[in-house]
């Protein structure tokens, strides 16, 4: 009897099951995956009959956004995150999720509290997020004194309200069901759940929370999932890195404005080529990227 098996990446295998620590509680596991960089090159070449047996053809796809075939590669992940990350993770809808509930047990004894060196100052007056300058050491010591005390004290909360006991003149008490006592919880507790996806939404959701805007904390996660990827599917990864992750795209308005003014956004004003003081800002600050890489070329082809 012909026994098959099935195509595997040993980048992958060598992850299956190793528990990634993040943040302060927080974990990533690989716990399986279906795909490999050459299954999924042959699956992209069966609507033309080709036999090449070479990987190539990745970049082609992410090149020119030919999703369906990348579809095919699917992981699926155990993660250990803090509600409020939990939040920004699903909200791209890029995967199937399996959550821990606070409705049948109770929730894990974890709450976030940053280290110091996450401890940031608000942004400027008018910036809506971010972060700004890392604070004093003092400053960030007494932040989270207060935040594992404000944890802390919320987590005894929630088992008062839920243990059935006598509290003085109220006897017989019955507990108050856990789906109504999680409410005194902080957003900083940490959930547990399964993630299913496919490596194109994986990319998607990789360009979007490796970005540096992405928050600090889903930063962290992000590095970790990466670093899984790059050993689950290696040349997938590096098509990614050079077609999305290091891409600079320009709308119709930046393109007729680099026709005039090249890589000089000094030269442009809000209302030029219809652009607003938002959009204006964004162009620049494509071009600095531009110009940053040009100067790096340069000082490597001069230290050759």
């Amino acid at each position: 009897m012909n026994q098959k098996t099935r195509p595997f990446s040993p980048g992958a295998d060598g992850m299956l099951g190793v528990v990634h620590k993040v943040l302060d509680h927080g974990e990533v596991e690989l716990c399986d995956y279906m795909g490999t960089d050459e299954q999924l090159a042959r699956i992209a070449r069966v609507s033309t009959g080709s036999e090449r047996q070479d990987t190539g053809i990745l970049g082609f796809l992410v090149r020119h956004k030919h999703t369906s075939p990348i579809e095919f590669g699917k992981l699926v992940l155990r993660v250990k995150l803090p509600i409020f990350l939990a939040r920004q993770w699903i909200r791209h809808r890029t995967g199937s999720f399996s959550e821990r509930s606070m409705r049948y047990q109770p929730p894990l004894n974890a709450v976030y509290v940053p280290s110091e060196d996450y401890c940031q100052a608000k942004m400027s007056t008018g910036v809506k997020q971010g972060r700004g300058a890392t604070m004093s050491e003092n400053n960030a010591s007494w932040v989270r004194v207060e935040m594992r005390a404000s944890a802390r004290g919320a987590v005894d909360l929630y088992e008062e309200l839920a243990t059935p006991e006598d509290h003085g003149d109220t006897h017989d008490y019955p507990g108050l069901a856990a789906e109504l006592a999680r409410s005194v919880l902080p957003l900083g507790t940490y959930t547990e759940w399964y993630w299913t996806t496919d490596a194109h939404n994986l990319m998607h959701w990789l360009k979007l929370r490796l970005d540096g805007h992405a928050q600090k904390e889903i930063r962290a996660y992000a590095e970790v999932v990466y670093q899984i990827f790059k050993a689950w599917l290696p040349a997938l990864a590096e098509a990614f890195d050079t077609y999305v992750r290091a891409s600079v795209t320009f709308s119709a308005k930046e393109q007729a404005a680099l026709a005039t003014t090249g890589l000089n956004a000094s030269l442009l004003k809000p209302g030029d080529h219809g652009m607003s003081a938002g959009e204006l800002s964004e162009f620049a600050a494509k071009l600095d990227r531009l110009t940053a890489l040009a100067d790096d070329n340069q000082k490597a082809g001069g230290g050759a």
